[in-house]
This record gives structure tokens, C-alpha cells and sequence, in this order.
């Protein structure tokens, strides 16, 4: 069964922030005595002649490790990522689910048309954000699949957005490796413009009938979490994504 997180079920801001940071402190030193355990071992080998036996504390160290130390440090960065997801990106949804082994379909992105798929067969998707904001449905998640770009086989890693608008009727843009040029001046233009800023070159955008799909390359809902930083409010309330407020007003929404 998939861990999934539900947008705004998050307590008081300040109660999650300080359980954070207790988890925080904890995975550290659990991480600190993995460490002093794995220096007394190698100047144990480095100054004694150990012998078979030291293969025990070994293989002790390394069960620690695998079934607490990881565990601990893998959960904590999922959580904190949750957290930072739900206040920052979900909050622009009404309703929001948040899957981390979750992922979109391939259709999207071979029905979009905007990049050259090579074969669905090395699709990968993960990181999905579902939800809806009044009347439009959204799907965010990371993508890595194949594609011919410039006459050689690459790999696009990134971010998607697939907007439905049922009962719209959206008038044809394509946008590809964020060229606007030919986009009339004007608030469209701006916008279309504004989500992809981040990274010159990132934007890949079709707009057609009910559907806007986006996808931003080198952009990701799975972003790097550093368990070492400390946890504060403002750490919780920086949106990583803050092309999905754009995306949602060239779609006609809020």
C-alpha cells in the first residue's frame, strides 16, 4: 500500500514545525552513533589483529543501518518534503492528495505531442500531486522518459503538470523549449513566460480544448530535502513549485 498525504490535514503550523525538529535531532543522533560505531570498528581493524569475530559487530552495524538508521533518515526527508508540499504547492488546491510512489499516465506526454517520446516502456513517474482547484482538475508529478532531441537519444527528467478543465474550450498554444515568439504580446504571454523562468530553455507547453499540459524540464516535485538543515516555519511555507499558481491562471482558474 502506497504512503499518500492529504493537503490541508496538517495540525497548527508551529505543533508540526516542533515535531520536526524532534524527529530531527533524533535522526541525527541515530545517525551519530552509526557513525562512532563504524570508527571504533575500523581502528579496531587499523591497530588489533582482529579476528573472525569482528565480523559480529560488523554485521551488527550494518543490520542497524539498514533497519533503523535508513529507515529513520528516508522517513524523515519523505515527511519534511510532505510538509513543504502541503504548505507551499497544495495550498493552491481545494481538495489534494499527495503520493510519493505515485505517478501520471504516459499518455499525457505522447498525447501532448510536445517532445519526441522514443517508447513509453522507459516512462518512470513518481511524486504525484492530485487535486482541484474550483473547477479544474490537476495532476503534478516527476516524469523521466526517453526522447530524440537534435538527432541523439536523451533522457528528459522533470516535472508535469496535466490541467482538465471539463466544458472549456481553450484555444491551441504550444510552447516548446520556451520559445514565446510567437505569442502576441500581452498577459498570455506574460505568463506563459513566468513558468519557465526558473530555467531558461525548461518550458514545454500544449493548450488545447479542456486539457493544459505543462512540462518543465530539470523541475521536480521530489526535490533535494538536506536532513542536516534546521526545520522552521518559513522552511515550511516556501512554495518549490510556484509554477502551479501560473499554470492555474492560464487555465482560466484563480
Amino acid at each position: 500500500m502506497q504512503n499518500s498525504y492529504k493537503g490541508g490535514n496538517a495540525g497548527p503550523i508551529t505543533e508540526e514545525v516542533v515535531k520536526l525538529q524532534k524527529r530531527r535531532v533524533k535522526m541525527i543522533l541515530t545517525n551519530l552513533v552509526y557513525f562512532i560505531a563504524l570508527l571504533i570498528i575500523a581502528l579496531i581493524m587499523f591497530f588489533m589483529n582482529a579476528g573472525q569475530w569482528i565480523y559480529l559487530p560488523i554485521a551488527a552495524v550494518l543490520v542497524f543501518y539498514i533497519f533503523v538508521d535508513r529507515p529513520m533518515l528516508k522517513g524523515f526527508e519523505q515527511d519534511l518534503r510532505a510538509a513543504i508540499l502541503n504548505h507551499g504547492v497544495m495550498k493552491r488546491l481545494d481538495e489534494s492528495l499527495y503520493t510519493p510512489k505515485g505517478g501520471i499516465k504516459p499518455g499525457y506526454i505522447t498525447d501532448a505531442g510536445f517532445v519526441n517520446v522514443i517508447t513509453e516502456q522507459g516512462f518512470l513517474s513518481r511524486e504525484l500531486i492530485e487535486g482541484k482547484s474550483g473547477d479544474i482538475h490537476v495532476e503534478i508529478a516527476d516524469v523521466t522518459f526517453p526522447i530524440r532531441e537534435n538527432g541523439l537519444n536523451k533522457m528528459f527528467s522533470g516535472c508535469m503538470m496535466h490541467l482538465t478543465v471539463p466544458g472549456a474550450n481553450m484555444e491551441l498554444l504550444d510552447v516548446k523549449a520556451g520559445d514565446v515568439s510567437h505569442i502576441a504580446p500581452g498577459r498570455e504571454r506574460n505568463l506563459v513566460t513566468k513558468l519557465g523562468e526558473f530555467i531558461p530553455g525548461s518550458l514545454y507547453l500544449h493548450r488545447e480544448g479542456e486539457k493544459l499540459d505543462i512540462l518543465l524540464r530539470g523541475r521536480f516535485v521530489g526535490f533535494q530535502i538536506n536532513p542536516l538543515g534546521e526545520v522552521h516555519e518559513s522552511t515550511l511555507t516556501s512554495d518549490p513549485l510556484p509554477e502551479l499558481g501560473t499554470a492555474l491562471k492560464l487555465a482560466g482558474g484563480r
